[in-house]
Order: structure tokens, then C-alpha cells, then sequence
């Protein structure tokens, strides 16, 4: 077992196996996006965000959920593969623009 002081380090759960750190990384990631009106669909290791974006309110909250999803991953030291990031627009979207890192 290794110990440290590093409180970041310190308060992640101890976990056997990389699948198994895996499921606790994700399980904390669904309770830190569900303050944004966001719903969140996980397959495998990839991450789909859905929202409505129906006036700049709708944009500035999904906005706030990408900018947590981005410091969660670098809590965690994980990276986001931005080149694989997309956005759909579905009917008449509002001029808005997303950011993520």
C-alpha cells in the first residue's frame, strides 16, 4: 500500500484494478454534472453530454458542465480527447460557441 500526503491523491478510493478505477472515476463524474441540466451517457470509456439549448441560460449552464468535466479530468489526470469531441445541432440552433480545455 502506498501512502501519501498529496491531499488530492490522498482522498481518491483505493481501487484493485484499472477497470475497477475506472467505475469510481465515472461514478463522482455523473454527481459533479448533475448540477448543469445535462444528461449523461457513458459507453465504455466515452462520454456523450445531451442538452437543450433553448436561450443563452441553456448555453451558459452546458458551458459550466463542459468547464467541470475538464477539471475533473485533470483532478484525475485524465485526458479529454478533444479531437474526438463534437457538437450536433438538431432543428434551429442559437448562435452560441462551446469550449472545451
Amino acid at each position: 500500500m502506498k501512502l501519501t500526503t498529496d491531499r488530492h491523491e490522498a482522498s481518491r478510493p483505493l481501487c484493485g484494478s484499472r477497470a475497477t478505477c475506472f467505475i469510481c472515476y465515472i461514478n463522482e463524474l455523473v454527481e459533479v454534472l448533475s448540477d448543469y441540466n445535462v444528461t449523461v451517457n457513458f459507453f465504455a470509456d466515452d462520454l456523450k453530454l445531451y442538452a437543450e439549448i433553448l436561450s443563452n441560460i441553456d448555453a451558459a449552464n452546458f458551458q459550466s458542465a463542459l468547464t467541470q468535466l475538464d477539471d475533473w479530468a485533470r483532478a484525475w489526470q485524465l485526458a479529454i480527447s478533444v479531437i474526438k469531441c463534437s457538437v450536433l445541432h438538431i432543428g434551429n440552433p442559437i448562435q452560441v460557441t462551446i469550449l472545451i480545455n
